[in-house]
């Protein structure tokens, strides 16, 4: 009796810390979302290799579009600034953007316009531009 009394609660004691741990876990992805987008052109042609950035107030997420124009975060639920940009062609952003909890998530997709040399963009890049890095970076490997 006394064994089957020993029995039983280590099985309560372990069996309670799998399943707080399975709450845990379930928790922790319903917290998430998955946020896919297409970027496209005026004339609705995808634009491949975009780069999009999801910004909170804490962190920063960075992807790129495939060869479809389709981009893929997941994301931790928060509000964000939700950019595309593309070389030759002017940013697009929405500056607050909240995900929803549900598995229907509609897609975020942005339509951008060519850059024209002689007017600016109406809306200014929050990317920062690591091309400037990665030159200095070549110039001091090549010293």
């Amino acid at each position: 009796m006394r064994r089957c009394l020993i029995f039983l609660s280590l099985a309560l004691v372990f069996g309670g810390s799998v399943l707080t741990d399975s709450v845990r876990s379930s928790q922790s992805e319903a917290k998430r979302v998955i946020l896919t987008g297409t970027v496209y052109d005026m004339n609705h042609a995808v634009i491949v290799s975009s780069e999009v950035v999801a910004q909170s107030e804490m962190k920063q997420y960075r992807a790129m579009t495939n060869e479809e124009g389709v981009y893929k975060f997941e994301l931790p639920l928060d509000s964000y600034r939700i950019e595309a940009n593309a070389a030759g062609f002017c940013p697009r952003r929405v500056d607050l953007f909240r995900p929803r909890k549900s598995l229907m998530q509609r897609p975020l997709d942005f339509v951008l316009e060519v850059k024209d040399n002689d007017q600016p963009c109406k809306q200014k890049t929050m990317i920062e531009k690591k091309t400037e890095r990665r030159s200095e970076l070549f110039v001091r490997i090549a010293e």
